[in-house]
């Protein structure tokens, strides 16, 4: 059965299973949409206010601390890096892919300035783990630190 006619012929089946499959991984996984900026990937982030810090936390499974760049601003957190396609054999091809990989670069804005010297940073299961206390005296001239982030395995 058609819903359009002939010339623009939409078949009924192929729509409910379309929306049958959206709903399903909705219901599953959630909606997969790529970085909107262009970037192969982008981790997704959580970043959790509290009285005297704000805590990031960054998905970073499969990124390796070597390709991973953490630096901080008086008010912003910047993380960098790169998750290296695994190798694959010339004759495996996957017939259903969603994980993504490439560089990525995320800037994440803070209400409030920080105190980036402070900052600890750990990776633990594949989670990247800042917290970045807030400064409590007026912020001076912006200076730009790479944070060492340890793997708290």
């Amino acid at each position: 059965m058609t819903l359009l006619g002939k010339d623009a012929s939409l078949n009924l089946t192929e729509l409910q299973a379309g929306l049958n499959r959206l709903f399903d991984q909705l219901w599953h996984s959630g909606l997969q949409t790529g970085p909107l900026d262009g970037q192969d990937w982008s981790p997704p982030i959580d970043v959790i206010e509290k009285p005297d810090c704000y805590v990031v936390l960054a998905d970073m499974a499969g990124v390796s601390l070597e390709d991973l760049e953490v630096t901080g601003q008086h008010h912003q957190i910047t993380l960098k890096g790169q998750k290296l396609h695994r190798t694959k054999e010339p004759q495996d091809s996957p017939i259903f892919s969603e994980r993504r990989y490439g560089s990525f670069c995320r800037i994440i804005p803070m209400t409030n300035a920080i105190q980036v010297d402070a900052i600890i940073a750990r990776l633990n299961g594949g989670v990247l783990e800042l917290v970045c206390p807030k400064k409590t005296t007026p912020a001076g001239t912006p200076v730009q630190i790479k944070i060492q982030v340890t793997d708290s395995r």
